[in-house]
């Protein structure tokens, strides 16, 4: 199906990107660790829980505020390409950002050489419902489907 090998390699989801993309998500999440820690200080604890081996958990990084603010959970998002303006976001992932609202935020990673743009998406479900995001659904195998001539 060439429509298949078409957008395997636009959405990148074959197998020959994983090894890629874990390496790339990694850097992201390194940096976007590093770049917490430096801006909130002493103010708040930042952990990053996928630091020694990836936990499955829905987030990346928990900014844990001194001071009575709410705990914060930052899924990053990280890209090599200027061009892909478009991420994954797993169910469990869109779940805990639909039930945590402002307190979840997703840090989009852009990898250049030598520095990399941090952009902050926060509260998804009212980014989507103001036109600021966009929700694609993608279908990988088409089980419901019926050929009708006509």
């Amino acid at each position: 199906n060439s429509h298949l090998s078409v957008r395997d390699h636009q959405f990148h989801t074959g197998t020959a990107w994983a090894a890629q993309a874990h390496q790339t998500g990694k850097k992201g999440e390194e940096i976007a660790y590093r770049y917490f820690a430096a801006k909130y200080g002493k103010e708040a604890v930042v952990r990053w829980v996928n630091e020694q081996s990836e936990t499955g958990l829905p987030y990346d990084l928990i900014i844990e505020n001194r001071g009575g603010r709410k705990t914060e959970y930052v899924e990053v998002k990280a890209t090599v390409s200027t061009g892909k303006d478009f991420f994954n976001l797993t169910v469990k992932e869109w779940q805990f950002a639909n039930e945590k609202g402002e307190s979840y935020v997703i840090a989009h990673v852009l990898l250049g050489n030598s520095n990399a743009i941090i952009t902050q998406h926060r509260n998804l479900v009212r980014l989507c419902q103001k036109g600021h995001l966009r929700l694609l659904i993608l279908m990988p195998n088409q089980r419901n489907q019926v050929n009708v001539a006509f």
